[in-house]
């Protein structure tokens, strides 16, 4: 017969195992925002901002092995910035904040966290 008290332990190591690896996860996603931004920023010089948003930057969100790096640009070219970040060995997706409805580039501008260049925000929005 199992132990429940056992089954428990094992259980509680097991979450807590795996949310540590989440956790260097997410640390490793952060870092290669961080590269991707200064990338795009430096060879795509009309680009004015690169913002990370979703789960990798916002600590409340819940992150997932399969969980992807969201970088939002102000200016330069989406497209060319798409192909930058082709090469990282962990998705990422882009946006044009520009091409955002207002209520998503509002959103992104409150809650995310500005990986290279500043933000107008009255530009923006």
């Amino acid at each position: 017969m199992v132990d429940p008290k056992d089954a428990a332990r094992k259980l509680m190591i097991r979450n807590a195992r795996e949310q540590a690896e989440l956790e260097a996860r997410r640390a490793l996603a952060q870092a290669e925002g961080r590269r991707l931004a200064q990338r795009i920023l430096k060879e795509i010089p009309e680009t004015k901002t690169v913002i990370g948003f979703g789960s990798t930057w916002e600590l409340w969100r819940t992150y997932r092995k399969n969980s992807d790096i969201d970088l939002a640009i102000e200016g330069g070219d989406v497209l060319a910035a798409m192909a930058l970040v082709e090469e990282s060995p962990i998705p990422v997706d882009v946006l044009d904040l520009s091409s955002c409805p207002a209520a998503m580039a509002q959103f992104i501008l409150d809650h995310g966290v500005i990986l290279a260049g500043t933000v107008d925000r009255e530009a923006v929005l």
